[in-house]
């Protein structure tokens, strides 16, 4: 068979080129073009992070000790209650009554109790003379006796009605917020334990809150061995917590300026009813009068619980942290994220999540050599932190480290780092120069 001379020179062309046999391997002189990054040293946390759940640090359902009819409710729905903030009133005229009806019977009871004293030092003075008989004298002494416990069950009585007309004001038992009120004024409450629902409001506190969140049975261990060394803290935020502000104030109404009085005839149309100074100065505590700043993220709270027992059926232990919320930042039932810090590991060293690679035998990283050469080198990862990840071993604080181009780098092979200089990123003429170097060097 004859072929072609146009087939016969193709052929002859490729068996002249130098490295046929080795496919993918660079040729002579050529310099893989790559970026670097400095591994780094810090003292960084050894944590576990886990999901759980705020929950109030108190809660009480608020109950009526007595029944009757709701005449006044002294607080709306939401309100942050202080303890012993009136909540609701219950018609006290019924427990009044009782009140003084036991009262006067005190007072009846009082009487008999002096009259059956009198008579009891006339007979003793008597049966001296054998003018009355003994049995008259001892049961002169019993009336007086009944007298004496019949005061002592008014006493109690008086006790009792004074408790239940002071159960008619019902107060905050506890400081906290208030839910949605469950009866209106006008509706009969009945005591409790005498009939089912008779609940009136519920009131939990939100400062301090708890982060309730479980770990796995394999982490129990090593929990309490850091426990035993010292308080636990726990980092906790919201999924959604990346960046948050208080109730910023609209751009359309700026803050206004000490002194300055506005007008609805000169204000501008879209800061209409802005309140003057004097009127902000004069509302509540809880109008914002500034502009707020940042919440400090996340909130840095203390484990103060550890259950007793390892749930059946989960393998999972209940774990508690207690932390800061004055600005009700959490609220009871949120899902949040927690991060429980076991221990600070001293200059640990880090390098980008991203400059690790992976092989067959585990992640490696290349580590530029002062003859600007590439080694290979095994590393021992530990736990990310943010953008970083901790290199166990392998790795010291100061090896350059190759971040991007890898997949034209070899083991022992010449590199070119091309990191942007410090002024700022590369120029045009730069790159051209150093793509015209990586060009000659793979050239013939």
């Amino acid at each position: 068979m004859v072929l072609p001379p146009l087939c016969v020179g193709v052929i002859l062309n490729g068996c002249n080129k130098p490295g046929a046999g080795a496919a993918g391997a660079p040729a002579g002189g050529f310099a893989a073009p790559v970026t670097t990054v400095s591994a780094t040293s810090a003292d960084v946390p050894i944590y576990l992070d886990e999901i759980g759940k705020a929950v109030a640090s108190q809660s009480v359902t608020v109950l009526p000790q007595v029944s009757g009819p709701i005449i006044a409710r002294h607080f709306r729905d939401g309100d942050d209650l202080q303890k012993d903030a009136p909540l609701f009133d219950i018609d006290p005229r019924p427990f009044q009554d009782q009140l003084d009806q036991a009262r006067g019977q005190l007072a009846k009871d009082t009487a008999q109790r002096i009259s059956a004293d009198w008579n009891v030092k006339q007979d003793q003075a008597a049966m001296e003379t054998k003018a009355i008989s003994e049995q008259q004298l001892h049961n002169d002494i019993g009336t007086r006796d009944q007298a004496v416990g019949a005061i002592l069950v008014d006493e109690a009585q008086i006790e009792t009605a004074k408790l239940n007309l002071e159960y008619c004001h019902i107060k905050s038992p506890i400081d906290g917020r208030a839910g949605v009120r469950l009866v209106d004024v006008g509706n009969v409450v009945t005591a409790a334990g005498q009939a089912p629902g008779s609940s009136l409001l519920s009131i939990q506190t939100l400062d301090p809150i708890y982060a309730d969140f479980t770990i796995t049975e394999s982490e129990l261990l090593k929990v309490q061995q850091y426990m035993a060394h010292g308080e636990l803290r726990a980092e906790v935020q919201l999924p959604q917590d990346a960046v948050v502000l208080r109730g910023p104030r609209p751009a359309t109404q700026p803050v206004p300026a000490p002194g300055a009085e506005y007008s609805p005839e000169t204000q501008h149309p879209a800061v209409v009813g802005l309140p003057t100074p004097a009127q902000v100065m004069a509302a509540p505590p809880t109008m914002p009068t500034t502009q707020p700043a940042d919440i400090e993220i996340p909130r840095i709270g203390k484990l103060t619980f550890l259950d007793n027992a390892v749930q059946d059926g989960t393998g999972t232990v209940k774990l508690r942290a207690t932390l800061p919320n004055a600005d009700h930042h959490f609220w009871p039932g949120q899902f949040v994220n927690v991060r429980l810090i076991l221990e600070v590991e001293k200059n640990a060293v880090m390098i980008p999540g991203s400059a690790a690679q992976i092989s067959q035998k585990g992640p490696y990283v290349y580590v530029v050599q002062p003859d600007s050469t590439a080694k290979l080198v095994p590393i021992v990862l530990g736990q990310r932190q943010g953008d970083l990840v901790v290199v166990e071993s392998g790795l010291h604080a100061g090896d350059q480290i190759v971040m991007t181009g890898q997949l034209m780098v070899m083991d022992k092979a010449k590199v070119m780092v091309t990191n942007k200089p410090a002024g700022g990123p590369p120029t045009a003429a730069k790159s051209a120069e150093n793509g015209d170097a990586a060009n000659k060097g793979g050239s013939l």
